[in-house]
């Protein structure tokens, strides 16, 4: 069971923190560590899913189920690097999402165990739905980009398509979830998978064992990703 963001609860304390000029990160952190400790109270057993309410790199007291987010934010950046792309843009939307800061550390930790230069200005967040945000890609010229997850990614070929900027063969991009369409758009789509309904099913164990007072310490259970290769980062014929 999990519980994040303000669509969660509306209590007054939640109320009071919102109104407390804190960013809103700790705002949703704390909001988050109060629902969990309510439930503690009332002997409701947690378990969360996907990542952990307090913010990237910091570790709660609950059972996490999920994948290692900045394990698959290196690979993503490995996967281009060994397409060979040098200059990686990382493309998400605006907004703090703890999934997203892991994924980040992974992608510079990438370009750093490469040998290969960084700046943060190649940390891009926006709406690829806007033509100013798209055109300040483009001009300044990555050679490859990974993105939060697959709609941004599928975006993102769409305008690159439309300002005649060739994928792959000017930038690769890769994106993350493999949604359906992912195979399905102009250029397909090289993303990452996630075990979905393994993740679901470790969660119910877990659960289960916590429901019958398991003294196992709070656990991080990590399930590997799978890189799916399409041809949004590798060159092919139809392509030249």
């Amino acid at each position: 069971m999990q519980y994040f963001g303000s669509s969660a609860c509306t209590p007054k304390s939640f109320r009071n923190l919102c109104r407390s000029g804190r960013s809103p990160e700790h705002c949703q952190t704390d909001t988050n560590r109060l629902l969990l400790e309510a439930l503690g109270r009332v002997g409701i057993k947690v378990v969360l899913l996907d990542r952990d309410y307090l913010p990237f790199p910091q570790s709660g007291s609950y059972d996490v189920v999920g994948i290692d987010n900045f394990r698959a934010g290196s690979e993503h950046t490995r996967h281009l690097i060994e397409q060979g792309c040098q200059r990686i843009f990382y493309v998400a939307r605006s907004g703090h999402v703890c999934t997203k800061s892991a994924r980040v550390a992974g992608y510079r930790y990438a370009l750093s165990q490469a040998g290969l230069s960084f700046c943060d200005d190649w940390i891009r967040q926006g709406d690829v739905r806007e033509d100013q945000f798209v055109d300040a890609i483009v001009r300044d010229q990555p050679d490859g980009i990974v993105c939060f997850h697959d709609p941004i990614a599928a975006l993102l070929i769409s305008a690159f398509l439309a300002r005649d900027v060739a994928v792959p063969d000017r930038i690769k991009v890769v994106g993350f979830d493999d949604v359906k369409y992912s195979q399905l758009i102009r250029i397909p789509l090289t993303t990452l998978k996630q075990p979905c309904q393994a993740i679901g099913l470790q969660a119910l164990n877990c659960m289960v064992e916590r429901i019958n007072n398991s003294p196992l310490l709070p656990r991080h259970i990590y399930l590997p990703v799978e890189l799916i290769v399409r041809e949004s980062t590798v060159t092919t014929k139809k392509h030249l």
